[in-house]
């Protein structure tokens, strides 16, 4: 993680801003944030959006207030930037399934931009803005069930499966024609550790294409 973010969400405590973001009374009694997680900056680097207590959150990178974007009873994170900083994706996990979700940085109602009853989750952005990444499993039944897709946003549209193969997380090139990705292994929390379930990281590279090609 970026060690500015860090500085930014646990050692400055940001003061949140407890106005409603759809509606509602306010509570105007200032608190301070500790423990925010997925940090996420704007494309400018002026604004830092992350997820705290269930709900996605934007502050100055400069300091300052916190002002809470989304107020749903479901849990909220992984939020990232629209291209043109004007937007934020994120993913809510409500009944046991979750669903990406797209609102203004400046404040309204979150528009659901996925509806697959297996659920998704957003990765990012591709750089014509109109259009994200996300992981999701569709009908494979196995553990290695993983898989990337692009998703229109601004109008439905069946999903596109980039590549048969299975992955987690991932990071679109500037130009959203090569893809960093993990697959296999496990979540390990042990430092220089190259045993059999070491995850694997791999470049898919000429995603426009019908086949890839990998390294």
């Amino acid at each position: 993680m970026n060690l500015r973010l860090i500085f930014i969400l646990s050692v400055f405590l940001v003061c949140a801003d407890f106005l409603p973001a759809q509606g509602g009374q306010p509570d105007l009694t200032p608190r301070k944030i500790t423990l925010a997680t997925y940090p996420a900056l704007s494309p400018d680097g002026s604004q830092v959006a992350f997820a705290w207590a269930g709900d996605i959150w934007i502050a100055r990178t400069r300091g300052g207030r916190a002002r809470r974007l989304t107020g749903h009873a479901g849990y909220e994170n992984g939020p990232v930037f629209s291209p043109d900083g004007k937007e934020i994706g994120f993913t809510r996990l409500e009944k046991g399934k979750e669903q990406v979700f797209v609102v203004p940085v400046r404040g309204g109602i979150p528009r659901q931009v996925t509806f697959h009853s297996e659920g998704s989750r957003i990765l990012g952005f591709y750089p014509e803005g109109k259009s994200i990444l996300i992981s999701a499993i569709r009908d494979f039944g196995t553990r290695s069930a993983t898989r990337f897709y692009r998703v229109r946003i601004d109008e439905r549209k069946a999903e596109k499966l980039l590549f048969d193969a299975e992955g987690v997380r991932a990071a679109l090139s500037p130009n959203g024609k090569k893809l960093l990705f993990t697959r296999e292994g496990y979540d390990l929390y042990r430092k220089g550790y190259r045993g059999t379930k070491a995850s694997q990281i791999w470049l898919a590279e000429n995603l426009e294409t019908p086949e890839p090609k990998f390294t």
